[in-house]
């Protein structure tokens, strides 16, 4: 008995040995089936816990610290199938290649499809295509790189909305905009200034965060999104978190521009010539007390000499060089993304700021992302994305976001601004005559009627727009049978912007209202809530995918604004200062949207392919009668290649598919209460 014992005490303090041993560090090697070569760059972790490692570049690995009460190991790598093994001191893996994670996906309508599956028209722009392109908004992002995508930017303003086109110009009454997706969430673009400075609205995406952008460029391909969806609809990916230790990455980039192609422009002799000769076309003489007597636009005695227009000692001005200027762009971007199997995270923070080629323009933006996913138990999964950007754009051009033919206009001013003229005073302050509030006469007999620019910037002349923006959804998804998704998603897009504009009364376009202020307050918000079930299974090489889901959407604005003039102290730049006269008035809208959809895909062995959507949109916004409208699309395709009689062709043309598609869409860029105007 007292043998048997011992022996039994030497066995569990061998195991406990043992036991220690395996649970306080693991080593290993990760290999490739495929090739056989060592996988670098795996991950290696300790399934449940944030502890892990990746494999070095010979495969190896090592972990230390790993808990007592550890029994798994999850070993990973993007294209082979990732593979559990029991913790144990040595472990090595075979990786087997999984042909599906190799195989493409595409973001589409309400969920994702294999590229080779699609039969309607997306156009896919990737991370690796981006990441090293240092770009500062979303548009820039897209510029030239998807076919039938037009991105074109009106002016070189900073802020400025660009102008989208998806395969053309769509409509002439209505918006010609497509409809913006981020993470499942229909988001505001455009211009969120109102009109009064700029605003771009997509500039609140950092693209730095930005994973993918899918492009659905034909009817089929859009119809599941409806009334919306007339001029095309862009799906945007953000990134997301993966199972592993913690992964910081800081991207920064700068950037110059400046101004290319600019009109040569006459010298103050060239110009004073040519505009005597003019006027002794037109007139006989070029003598200024000869021209007053015939005409009382000009005066008899200029300044600095007898002819109506005259040279000033010392001046040749170039009015490009005092209104444009060397534009800079930064960009910082720091992001933290890492997780567990249950949980995983991304974060980031954005720093971005633009001097503009125009002077006075300036952008500066700062924001923050985090998306968190948590499978809480193997049949449920909640996440939230959210946003939050602060951006400031302001401009003196008074001319950037109403007629170019305001006398604040800088554009303008560089070509019709006067050579002879001077830019600045015997002081190093901007020129112009304070008795009239423009340029005046100067060295001429005939008054220029537009501004300074330098000027302007001294006295304060400016506009802001200050927007204030969240972009956050929140989902649950239960898979209560393998194949079929359940999920609802809530999204808001909330923005507030405060406009804000000065003008002086001594120079520029305030001057006939003796100053001028202005402020307005808006809030812009949409909310969307979507439900869907998808059912997604395979019967031999028989593919179907079902879809079936409801969304409701409610867009409010309401918006506040004061106007002042005759301001009396004119050492007020801002809305609050001493004027005379003040009018106020706003304006409060709102519409909402109900929808019902469904969608059918189905393929054979990727080679035969099928796919049929509907979608039923009510929305306020039109009459009662009106109200309803039916949408929807079809399409099909064949992968050519498939067939056994393209066979000796394959080592010429790898892939064929032909396929072709049909849809009814609609456009919902009306007013509010367009029904009852």
């Amino acid at each position: 008995m007292k043998q048997r014992m011992t022996l039994f005490m030497a066995i569990l303090l061998i195991g406990i040995g043992l036991s220690n041993a395996q649970v306080s560090q693991v080593t290993g090697n990760v290999m490739s089936e495929e090739d056989g070569l060592p996988v670098v760059g795996a991950s290696v972790l300790v399934k449940g816990t944030t502890v892990g490692t990746v494999t070095d570049i010979d495969g190896n690995f090592t972990i230390s610290g790993v808990p007592a009460s550890a029994k798994t190991l999850v070993v990973s790598f993007i294209g082979l199938q990732s593979q559990e093994v029991a913790v144990k001191p040595v472990v090595n893996v075979v990786l087997k290649s999984d042909a599906q994670a190799l195989e493409e996906v595409v973001v589409v309508a309400y969920g994702t499809q294999s590229a080779r599956t699609v039969t309607a028209s997306v156009a896919s722009i990737r991370n690796d295509a981006l990441k090293d392109v240092p770009n500062t908004s979303l548009d820039q992002m897209m510029q030239g790189r998807a076919s039938g995508l037009n991105v074109t930017t009106p002016s070189g303003g900073v802020g400025q909305a660009p102008v989208v086109h998806i395969r053309g110009v769509n409509s002439i009454t209505s918006g010609t905009s497509p409809l913006y997706v981020v993470d499942g969430m229909p988001i505001q673009s455009g211009d969120l200034g109102g009109g009064l400075g700029n605003a771009n609205a997509l500039a609140d995406i950092n693209p730095a965060d930005i994973l993918s952008i899918d492009v659905l460029k034909d009817a089929a391909a859009a119809a599941l999104y409806g009334s919306r969806a007339a001029n095309g609809v862009v799906l945007i990916t953000t990134k997301q978190g993966s199972s592993g230790k913690a992964k910081v990455t800081y991207d920064a980039s700068v950037g110059f521009s400046n101004r290319t192609k600019f009109i040569d422009m006459m010298n103050a002799q060239e110009y004073v010539d040519f505009k005597n000769m003019a006027v002794r076309n037109a007139y006989g003489t070029d003598v200024a007390a000869e021209l007053a007597a015939m005409d009382k636009t000009f005066i008899a005695n200029p300044a600095y000499g007898d002819k109506a227009f005259n040279l000033m000692p010392g001046v040749d001005s170039n009015w490009a060089d005092a209104i444009f200027q060397n534009g800079f762009t930064q960009d910082q971007t720091v992001a933290v993304s890492g997780g567990t199997e249950k949980v995983k995270y991304y974060m980031s923070a954005n720093y971005n700021t633009q001097k503009g080629i125009v002077v006075g323009d300036n952008y500066k933006r700062l924001g923050g992302k985090a998306n968190i996913v948590a499978n809480v138990t193997d049949w449920l999964k909640i996440g939230m994305n959210s946003s939050v950007n602060v951006s400031s754009t302001s401009q003196v051009d008074a001319a950037r976001n109403g007629s170019n033919f305001a006398v604040g206009g800088f554009p303008r001013m560089a070509l019709a601004n006067s050579p002879n003229m001077p830019i600045y005073d015997e002081n190093g302050k901007g020129y112009y005559d304070h008795s009239l509030g423009v340029l005046g006469y100067g060295p001429n007999a005939v008054m220029n009627t537009f501004s300074n620019p330098v000027a302007l910037v001294e006295l304060g002349n400016k506009t802001n727009v200050d927007v204030n923006r969240i972009l956050s959804s929140f989902f649950a998804e239960v898979t209560p049978v393998k194949g079929l998704t359940l999920k609802t998603q809530y999204n808001i897009d909330d923005a507030r912007i405060e406009n804000s504009r000065f003008w002086s009364p001594n120079h520029g376009d305030g001057v006939n209202n003796g100053g001028y202020a202005f402020n307005a307050a808006v809030h812009s918000s949409i909310w969307t809530w979507t439900n869907t079930a998808t059912y997604d299974f395979t019967a031999n090489r028989h593919h179907f995918n079902f879809l079936v889901g409801m969304e409701a959407t409610e867009n409010s604005y309401n918006e506040w604004d004061a106007s002042r003039t005759e301001l009396q102290d004119d050492k007020f730049t801002n809305f609050q200062g001493t004027f005379a006269n003040a009018t106020a008035s706003g304006s409060i809208s709102k519409s909402s949207m109900v929808s019902y959809f469904g969608r059918i895909n189905y393929d054979f062995a990727s080679k035969y392919m099928f796919s049929i959507n509907f979608r039923r949109d009510g929305l306020s916004a039109l009459s009662k009668d009106n109200r309803w409208g039916n949408f929807g699309g079809v399409s099909a395709a064949w992968r050519v290649s498939e067939e056994a009689f393209f066979e000796p062709l394959k080592h010429v043309i790898e892939d064929f598919k032909i396929k072709g598609s049909y849809g009814v869409v609609g456009n919902t860029n009306i007013d509010d209460y367009a029904s009852r105007s």
